[in-house]
């Protein structure tokens, strides 16, 4: 490639697509459309750093080690072989918009808070943020920017309202306000089922990862509660529909939660975290 790289009058005529940054076996592909325009402070000084990245002519092949390795050290037995762990492999998206940015087609997020700053701050330095290695742990993941500056996210409206119980007024259950400090003030989604949470009864707690890489905890009543129950929590606290995401329970190896009819005393869930990851 030679050092003038690209006309501007080329740029805007035709997308183009770099790589940026990262290591010899690791980086972000850059796709920029037609008519793009330039991002401002730091996301403007990534794009324009993607050119060169991808003149520098060093190889994007991956460059690991592949085999087996033996534990040091003497022992009676013969040591054992260490097999290699498997990461899986995902592409994240991140779609940069006038108004925002949006994560694998999520929500329209601003760019001027801390978390994005920090976000885009390791964007830059050629890390994975630290937003989505909770979002998608012990996975290889690669991140791709693609510049819609020139655009404004059409993201859907969200209902404003709040939702009520058809037997409103009636005895028994937890209290309105206790259900709704626990679900954070959030509206179930309309394929939720309603949640009750009994303070005579047996006690646990389940943490909820959502789609963005934050944390919350919730009481649940592990003999009566189910893993729909906990689905039902993490549609309303991820603002996702119920069917459109799995949960993955944070554990060794890492399982997903399948039968919904189980308790969550059977499902081994108290005290534990659980994820939320897109079908």
């Amino acid at each position: 490639m030679s050092g003038g790289g690209p006309s501007k009058d080329t740029d805007k005529k035709k997308g183009v697509s770099y790589f940026v940054g990262g290591g010899p076996s690791s980086g972000q592909q850059v796709d920029a459309p037609a008519d793009s325009s330039s991002v401002k402070g730091m996301i403007d000084s990534l794009f324009r750093s993607a050119p060169v990245a991808a003149s520098d002519g060093r190889s994007t092949a991956p460059q690991a080690f592949y085999g087996y390795g033996r534990r040091l050290g003497h022992t009676q037995a013969n040591s054992p072989f260490i097999s290699p762990t498997a990461l899986q492999e995902r592409t994240v998206n991140v779609r940069v918009y006038r108004d925002g940015y949006t994560i694998d087609d999520g929500p329209l997020l601003s760019m001027d808070s801390p978390e994005s700053v920090e976000f885009f701050e390791s964007v830059r330095e050629g890390i994975v943020p630290a937003r989505l290695t909770a979002m998608y742990p012990i996975t290889k993941i690669s991140l791709r920017l693609i510049d819609c500056m020139h655009l404004d996210c059409k993201s859907d409206v969200r209902f404003p309202g709040t939702g009520r119980r058809l037997d409103e007024g009636t005895s028994g259950g937890a209290s309105k306000a206790e259900v709704n400090a626990e679900m954070g003030a959030v509206a179930l989604p309309v394929d939720a089922r309603p949640f009750e949470f009994h303070e005579g009864e047996e006690q646990a707690k389940i943490a909820i990862v959502n789609l963005f890489g934050e944390r919350k905890e919730f009481k649940v009543n592990p003999k009566r509660h189910t893993v729909a129950d906990v689905y039902g929590l993490a549609a309303a606290y991820a603002n996702v529909h119920l069917g459109a995401f799995k949960l993955v329970v944070r554990d060794v190896p890492p399982r997903q939660l399948s039968d919904e009819s189980k308790t969550v005393d059977e499902a081994r869930l108290s005290n534990c975290t659980v994820i939320v990851r897109t079908l």
